[in-house]
């Protein structure tokens, strides 16, 4: 069974869409959401709707008030800024800090973890949209999470709490993993627009009702062959 964290404060940093998404998850399991950091017009407006209640404060003013951050932001700025905190020692031992790029693992967060804070990355695989529907969306999907062995459990439990179901990813997997989120984020999308300009090109009708069937019936088939590449075959049909 897994462990579940006890009641916390949870606040965010950045303007990243699964920032407040989160926060708004957590509160939902039992935890309360305590302040958060944004910088950009249309993130706080984000917050005003789904948050409305916490504080936008300092980022410094996040980490004194919570016991949980999740940095929303992209892994080099996280990376950078919870450097810089830690330098002014605004870490202390017991805090989680969080971070959800799918490109790195919880080394980034090292900074944090020499001041006796746990790290852990953990990457909702979840189109995220700023809006409650992620709330939905995240009861449908998994969360790729690498922690340290020690507090793993305590990543599979805030994994659980948001509503995905947790899959452990281990830190030197942690490379692979970021090389295939990357290539099926964009590869299709490349694609699939391809073929809808062609189809657009020669005045085809509802390119769109016939273009997501296609697209559908190639994932669901590349998914139960697996690793298994093309055959001749496959481009006779």
């Amino acid at each position: 069974m897994t462990n579940k964290p006890g009641r916390m404060k949870i606040g965010s940093i950045g303007d990243g869409l699964e920032g407040i998404v989160l926060v708004k998850a957590l509160a939902g399991a039992g935890h309360t959401a305590e302040a958060i950091h944004l910088q950009a017009e249309a993130a706080v407006e984000r917050a005003d709707s789904l948050l409305p209640q916490v504080d936008i404060v300092s980022m410094q003013e996040v980490i004194e008030r919570c016991d949980l951050i999740i940095m929303a932001m992209p892994a080099e700025q996280t990376e950078e800024a919870v450097t810089g905190l830690a330098q002014l020692g605004y870490f202390s031992p017991g805090k989680i800090v969080i971070h959800c790029s799918p490109e790195r693992g919880y080394a980034i967060l090292a900074s944090a973890a020499r001041a006796g804070a746990i790290p852990i990355a953990m990457h909702p695989v979840v189109d995220f949209t700023g809006t409650s529907l992620d709330l939905l969306t995240l009861q449908d999907s998994v969360s790729a999470v690498t922690a340290p062995d020690s507090v793993l459990p305590i990543a599979q439990g805030l994994a659980l709490e948001i509503g995905t179901d947790p899959i452990v990813v281990a830190e030197y997997q942690r490379p692979a993993y970021a090389e295939a989120y990357s290539s099926l984020n964009s590869f299709p999308k490349m694609i699939v627009s391809q073929a809808m300009n062609e189809l657009e090109a020669e005045e085809v009708p509802r390119v769109v009702d016939l273009i997501a069937p296609m697209a559908r019936s190639a994932v669901e088939r590349a998914l139960r062959e697996g690793g298994i590449g093309p055959t001749p075959e496959d481009f006779k049909s």
